[in-house]
């Protein structure tokens, strides 16, 4: 909550940082910068902050593209964009109010998901079988009433799917009968 001049900026480790500027200039304007104080690369011109409530923005950065946004839903009401033709990472945000504006922050991270893990072994060694393979919901995590990450965080494929070998086939068949017979439990297979 500000009136004007909120200004986030995506930072990386190695020093090179992505400035917005929210409201800035009596809140009549808002601009990304590809440094402190930068030369404005997108700009929006309009009030978008109030000083007695909470305005909610969106900020996005991926493939070179840092976009923002009015709201909570990330993709929707865009006001800015602006394309990074050498991007660099961002591995942590600051927040501040800028030129003897004041305000309170409220961080609102969705979750994002980690890559994908690799396949675990196939559950059968002939006559198809199944493979696994998962990720998490921690790329970032979700914090500040985030939302959690939507979609499966497992993957399942196809492993294995050419034909048993006869005498394998009579054993399997033969293992699945005890498996599905209650009285059966220490009977030894027959020898083939």
């Amino acid at each position: 909550m500000a009136c004007n001049d909120a200004h986030l900026a995506l930072c990386s480790n190695s020093g090179p940082l992505y400035e917005i500027v929210i409201g800035g200039w009596g809140n009549g304007q808002s601009v990304i910068r590809d440094r402190k104080q930068g030369s404005n690369l997108a700009a929006y011109r309009g009030s978008v902050l109030s000083c007695g409530s909470y305005n909610y923005f969106w900020i996005s950065w991926s493939g070179g593209t840092v976009r923002v946004g009015k709201g909570t839903s990330v993709g929707s009401s865009q006001m800015m964009s602006w394309y990074d033709s050498t991007p660099h990472s961002v591995d942590y945000a600051a927040v501040s109010t800028g030129w003897g504006a004041t305000g309170r922050w409220e961080v609102v991270v969705n979750g994002g998901w980690s890559s994908w893990g690799g396949y675990g072994s196939c559950s059968r060694s002939c006559g198809s079988g199944t493979k696994t393979r998962y990720r998490s919901c921690n790329n970032p995590s979700p914090s500040g009433g985030g939302s959690s990450c939507s979609g499966s965080s497992s993957s399942s494929a196809s492993c294995n799917t050419h034909s048993c070998p006869d005498c394998l086939k009579r054993i399997c068949e033969f293992k699945n009968l005890v498996r599905s017979s209650d009285y059966l439990r220490n009977v030894v297979p027959p020898k083939l």
